[in-house]
């Protein structure tokens, strides 16, 4: 693991910025301080709701991070929220007011929330309720500019399934039985809901729409309704980002460095020791990353600007870092950066960084 006189001496650094620039943090019911620039962030409603939901038993709570006022401008009709408007941090119960179990379709609507000249969107999901026992759809899905990564949620039925994903603009050319039809012709990309796999798509074209297709098969062979999914890949222009370099090792340390652009308002350094994920996607790396962070919170200190590090070797051959940071806005960067190298010796000598050249149109499956 990642030393602690360097993780303390970064945290050190944080602190001593907050108190030389009088950093006033978000909350309160006060609103912070006016004359600060407005800064607005979201998390949670991660999960799509069950097709049979319609109480606020069902809730989800929808995290805002402001330092100002804020106020919901726009909500779909299906949903229900337990306040509209305030001012600092807050949480919000969001739930829907009634069910999908008439429907094949999984639905989606969007939250918007304004604070300031700030603005920020949440996509919510509702199942599908017919078939619901065969149904098959994405559960966590994180985004990056040129890929995105999820797991599943399955029906209590399902035998096995099939995932492929589609431009938006082409989704609209075939039907429901022709992408089951087409998805199902390739039995490479039948599994199982037992395979516990974290699907991603790399290489992938920022700001774009992308359309999620899924589909569950019982033991007889007989198929649910086709679910889709749309999702956004973010901007690789203007992003955070800290820059892994000047990695090298000896017999008991590896060394590295990271920088920092000027987009950067903190960001987290991760050091994997997992195999599963040495030779995987940027995007399956990023939902792995969140895990991580969800996980063990108390291990991933905020960092504010570059530095040195060290980590402990334990006799490892191979050496796998990433950084993901935030922006001014508390957003995740949609880019991510990491270095893989192996060794050829216990000797002391700099680390070459080995880049996966990723296929476009596959579908790449890692093991939890």
């Amino acid at each position: 693991m990642m030393k602690k006189n360097y993780l303390l001496k970064a945290v050190a650094v944080v602190s001593a910025i907050m108190l030389s620039v009088g950093f006033m943090s978000c909350g309160g019911d006060d609103g912070g301080d006016n004359s600060a620039p407005v800064t607005l962030s979201i998390s949670g409603v991660d999960a799509p709701f069950a097709a049979d939901a319609a109480s606020m038993s069902s809730a989800q709570e929808l995290t805002i991070k402001c330092n100002s006022s804020w106020g919901i401008t726009s909500k779909p009709d299906w949903i229900d929220i337990d306040r509209q408007n305030g001012s600092g941090d807050a949480s919000v119960k969001v739930w829907p007011n009634k069910t999908n179990s008439a429907s094949t379709e999984e639905r989606s609507g969007k939250i918007i929330i304004q604070a300031g000249d700030k603005e920020v969107v949440k996509t919510v999901y509702q199942r599908a309720g017919v078939d619901s026992e065969l149904f098959v759809s994405p559960n966590e899905i994180v985004t990056l500019a040129d890929g995105f990564a999820f797991d599943f949620s399955f029906g209590s039925k399902v035998k096995y399934y099939y995932v492929a994903r589609y431009l938006s603009s082409a989704i609209a050319r075939k039907t429901d039985a022709e992408i089951i039809a087409e998805m199902s012709s390739d039995t490479s990309n039948r599994d199982t809901p037992s395979d516990g796999y974290v699907t991603s798509w790399q290489n992938q074209s920022p700001l774009t729409e992308y359309v999620i297709c899924t589909v569950g098969f019982d033991s007889n062979g007989k198929n649910g309704a086709l679910s889709k999914t749309t999702v956004k890949t973010k901007s690789g222009t203007n992003q955070a980002v800290a820059t892994i370099s000047d990695v090298t090792y000896d017999n008991t340390y590896w060394y590295w460095t990271t920088g920092v652009n000027g987009f950067v308002t903190k960001y987290y350094m991760w050091f994997v020791t997992n195999t599963n994920l040495y030779s995987t996607t940027d995007a399956a790396i990023a939902w792995f990353f969140k895990q991580a962070m969800k996980q063990n919170p108390d291990n991933f200190a905020p960092i504010a600007q570059g530095d040195s590090w060290q980590a402990t070797r334990n006799g490892g051959s191979i050496f796998h870092v990433v950084t993901w940071a935030l922006d001014v806005d508390g957003n995740y960067s949609g880019l991510i950066d990491r270095f893989r190298g192996s060794i050829s010796s216990s000797s002391s000598q700099k680390m070459p960084n080995f880049v996966e050249d990723f296929d476009s149109s596959k579908r790449y499956k890692t093991i939890k």
